[in-house]
């Protein structure tokens, strides 16, 4: 995976344009061999003499969290101009911020990057499902409107038909590695957006999600290849806030589990 450095006359000009445009951030923090995810927007560069800040919007989350104390090291992904960026950073202190508005917002100030790396970083932890605990996964493209069927009021509209089924190799709160038998794949390309329905426990009501191909691994010694497939819906949306906090309890108790056996977990993870 491509990690390149931006200058340091470049990161100045990029973090002022993402507190230009108030550019929504990912920050990550790490506890007890378990990341936290949260979101947050950039709000302003603070200059002295001797020193540079940032300020961010306080950061919230749908999932498991932590206190944000001082001196806790977060990581904060942005995007400007369809490249990636993500620094290291601590938090300093909790602050009350004057928005343009004048409205007056609770805030964070977060040490100045020396590092700013430009790549595709992974924001996820993947864990691999355990041996004897398979899920299932019934999937659908996402195609002509024809062929789907109405729901509930309010609820998703999926395809109507099963196109293929697979069993999850690895997960996280961003997406899964999906082993499909080979006659499976031959129609699918990267981009295909898919219907998914899986449950995580045998006793749990079924996730409906959502996703897209990123990639394609093709297994010549086997007789399943692989798709990478990235989750996609709309946060705002009920359903999905239901599925991605069932998915951060599901990836932390694995989470949990790998630590206690001693193993190691598979590292982070956007399914691409």
């Amino acid at each position: 995976m491509k990690e390149d450095l931006v200058s340091p006359t470049r990161i100045e000009r990029l973090l002022e344009l993402a507190c230009v445009y108030n550019v929504p951030l990912t920050v990550t923090a790490e506890a007890d061999d378990m990341v936290y995810r949260y979101k947050s927007r950039m709000f302003e560069m603070r200059r002295t003499p001797s020193t540079r800040r940032l300020v961010i919007d306080h950061p919230v989350t749908d999932g498991p969290a932590i206190a944000l104390t001082p001196n806790i090291k977060i990581s904060v992904f942005f995007a400007l101009n369809n490249d990636r960026y993500f620094f290291e950073s601590s938090i300093i202190h909790k602050m009350m911020f004057t928005l343009a508005s004048k409205r007056t917002v609770s805030a964070f100030e977060i040490t100045y990057p020396n590092i700013l790396k430009n790549g595709q970083r992974r924001m996820f932890f993947r864990v691999p499902v355990p041996q004897g605990k398979p899920i299932s996964v019934e999937c659908g493209v996402i195609g002509d409107k024809k062929n789907w069927f109405i729901q509930e009021p309010g609820a998703w509209n999926f395809p109507s038909q099963i196109r293929f089924e697979g069993e999850i190799l690895n997960i996280s709160v961003g997406g899964m590695l999906l082993a499909i038998n080979k006659g499976d794949a031959h129609a699918l390309v990267v981009g295909t957006k898919l219907g998914m329905w899986f449950a995580l426990q045998p006793e749990e009501s079924p996730l409906v999600l959502k996703g897209i191909i990123r990639r394609i691994e093709e297994r010549s010694s086997a007789e399943a290849d692989a798709l990478g497939i990235e989750f996609i819906d709309i946060s705002e949306k009920f359903e999905y806030k239901l599925a991605i906090n069932r998915l951060y309890r599901y990836v932390a108790d694995r989470q949990r589990d790998i630590a206690a056996s001693g193993a190691r977990v598979g590292g982070k993870n956007e399914a691409r």
